[in-house]
């Protein structure tokens, strides 16, 4: 008989999906619910039958896994930003390498590394609260605009740092009429404890300005000995256009990096877990294996991190970072000034065209978006052929599907490494070496 939506079952779940979801078959379908994992066996109702594949709600538990825990965030059923504090975090590593390797399972001689994980907690540097009327800071729930307050204690993703600055912004925008055009809050934190912060409006109208004045006041009194910049910014985090104005302070974050200080403006791309990132660049720079008198190329190369990992620790070899953001690329200029890094240049660019100066490069590092390279990029990867190519991928389904055109163009996958940059949600990072097949392989 058919699987019809309503019906109710339990079912025995035997894996964890990389989006949080407790597996099992169904009349030999695989089935899909969020807040199960494998192990648990839970009564649920089907909520949407396809060919392919069902999604149910959960029910109840009847009974729970090993690797089941209690949540420990008050707005985890509503926020969607985490989606496995409902499993220990062992589990939670094992099913995103297991996810890495599934992804990458049709490709053969792969030496794998195991995944690198760092503390599950309080660990990202970077944070962008949405406003409500009142100006109160909160996310947006999964897949809707409505705004869920962030909890007393903050997201437990963030330090406390982050809650005492949203705590700041509301105390001193309170007093303000409700309605407006201030939408969102972002702050980014340095290791030392420093941090910049912007608040967005839509518009710069003079009671914006006002409350930006008041804004500014609020955390100057409150948090000035770590305050290293404040600016106030006409359009939201997510606009490529918007455009900055510092109130006070530094106009960027200082940040220290493996042996290296980094600059990072507001606008600049920066990985928001620290010590994983490092951990990734170390990596970039072994798979890369520059010898003396190489080169290399840095793709979508940003404030430069890689890049300037890379030149720092091959200081024989050169290196050349490509990027489209101008501003990314004028913090990775000073950042190589300031770190004395004499043997790597920047071009603002496109990196699908990288190849247009008519360079050769014996390595390419390429870290592109969740996306994946576009065809314009393999083609160009094509065209440059280096010896070694090393992807860093946020995403097992589109570094597969990039995998396997290299594959058809003469690369090989030889060795790979995940890396849990974003503990508590479904993303998973990972590194990959290609080499260029050899005429017998």
């Amino acid at each position: 008989m058919a699987v019809r939506s309503g019906e109710k079952h339990i079912l025995t779940f035997t894996d964890t999906s990389l989006l949080g979801a407790g597996i099992a078959r169904l009349d030999g379908i695989a089935l899909f619910c969020p807040g199960t994992a494998a192990g648990d066996t839970a009564e649920v109702i089907i909520t949407e039958v396809k060919k392919r594949y069902i999604h149910a709600r959960l029910l109840r538990i009847v009974t729970p896994s090993p690797d089941r825990c209690s949540p420990d965030c008050g707005i985890y059923a509503e926020c969607g930003g985490c989606l496995f504090r409902h499993i220990r975090y062992e589990a939670e590593a094992k099913c995103k390498e297991a996810a890495v390797r599934g992804a990458l399972r049709r490709f053969d001689g792969i030496i794998w590394e195991p995944i690198f994980t760092a503390s599950p907690d309080a660990y990202r540097n970077k944070a962008v609260f949405h406003l409500d009327a009142q100006y109160r800071a909160g996310y947006y729930a999964a897949s809707t605009n409505t705004h869920i307050d962030l909890p007393p204690e903050g997201c437990a993703l963030l330090p406390p740092l982050f809650a005492q600055i949203a705590e700041r912004t509301h105390l001193s925008l309170d007093g303000f009429r409700s309605g407006l055009p201030i939408r969102a809050l972002a702050a980014r934190k340095s290791t030392d404890g420093q941090f910049t912060a912007v608040l967005h409006a839509e518009k710069l109208t003079p009671d914006v300005r006002l409350a930006a004045e008041r804004w500014t006041e609020y955390m100057l009194y409150g948090l000035g000995n770590t305050v290293a910049g404040l600016f106030l910014a006409e359009g939201m985090p997510e606009d490529p256009h918007v455009r900055y104005e510092r109130l006070i302070g530094e106009d960027c974050l200082t940040d220290e990096f493996l042996s290296l200080r980094l600059r990072i403006s507001p606008a600049a791309f920066y990985q928001v877990n620290h010590d994983v990132a490092e951990n990734l660049c170390r990596t970039v720079a072994d798979y890369a294996d520059l010898q003396p008198g190489e080169s290399a190329a840095d793709l979508y190369c940003g404030t430069g991190t890689i890049g300037l990992t890379l030149a720092a620790l091959s200081p024989q070899a050169s290196v050349t970072g490509i990027e489209i953001n101008a501003s990314a690329v004028r913090d990775a200029i000073v950042n190589a000034e300031s770190n004395s890094i004499a043997n790597i240049r920047f071009r603002c660019g496109d990196s699908a065209t990288a190849e247009a100066e008519g360079l050769h490069f014996d390595c390419v590092v390429i870290d592109p978006p969740r996306k994946g390279c576009s065809p314009e990029m393999l083609a160009a990867l094509t065209r440059l052929s280096p010896k070694r190519i090393v992807y860093v991928s946020c995403n097992p389904a589109t570094l597969a599907r990039d995998a396997a055109v290299l594959a058809e163009s003469g690369w090989q996958i030889t060795r790979a490494r995940p890396f849990d940059m974003f503990p508590r949600t479904g993303h998973c990072e990972c590194v990959i070496q290609l080499k260029q097949k050899t005429a017998d392989g």
